[in-house]
């Protein structure tokens, strides 16, 4: 119980203010499956999606579930796939990736970017891959607090200039916010209005993390 004493009016009017910490973050999950609704073959485009996904050198395949951006392994115009500035830190992530075609090896890089500088890098390689059959990658302990993106960047193994190459499918991103994240204050209130006479002490319950003004 907190006790002040007024004797400047005989009104007074006591604000709480609450204070609320925000996870600030997207939604966790790349926006892949609503954004494309139908394939194409063309490496060569550039293409953003609603939630800002940057999407370079990679055709769009039909997976049978949804969608997927498909890299291509081409050593002029590697494929690559960056997110949009994510905030809420990062302490896990995981994605799905295929070889939709005949190639047999998957070979990419997935940096955490922070600053626009590489925080931790990852390489995915598998060889040889079943045709259209789908593998997770799953990565914990990352944790990295604040703003931050992921880019998939195709390696291409084969070494060769040409779109049709060691093509690979990355669908279904999703990550953990990392638990000592930078936060947002927002604020809330209430009031608690009443007459007091002049030297009457004000009492009102003051709970911790509020702050009386």
């Amino acid at each position: 119980m907190t006790s002040i004493n007024h004797n400047l009016r005989k009104s007074a009017i006591v604000c709480l203010l609450t204070v609320t910490s925000l996870n600030l973050s997207a939604e966790n999950t790349d926006d892949f499956e609503s954004f494309f609704t139908e394939e194409n073959t063309n490496y060569t485009q550039q293409i953003t999606t609603s939630d800002g996904w940057f999407i370079s050198y990679c055709s769009i395949k039909d997976i049978g579930e949804n969608f997927a951006p498909t890299l291509s392994g081409n050593t002029a115009s590697p494929g690559t796939i960056v997110s949009p500035v994510i905030r809420g830190g990062i302490s896990a992530l995981s994605f799905y990736y295929m070889c939709y075609y005949s190639d047999k090896t998957v070979d990419i890089t997935v940096n955490i970017r922070k600053n626009d500088e590489i925080s931790q890098s990852f390489r995915v390689f598998r060889s040889p891959v079943i045709q259209k059959e789908p593998y997770l990658f799953s990565q914990e302990n990352i944790d990295i607090d604040g703003e931050f993106t992921i880019e998939f960047v195709n390696n291409c193994p084969s070494g060769l200039d040409k779109f049709n190459i060691d093509r690979v499918s990355v669908w279904n991103i999703s990550w953990d916010n990392y638990e000592d994240t930078e936060k947002e204050i927002t604020q809330d209130y209430s009031v608690i209005y009443r007459d007091y006479d002049i030297g009457e002490p004000i009492e009102f319950d003051n709970p911790d993390g509020v702050d009386i003004l």
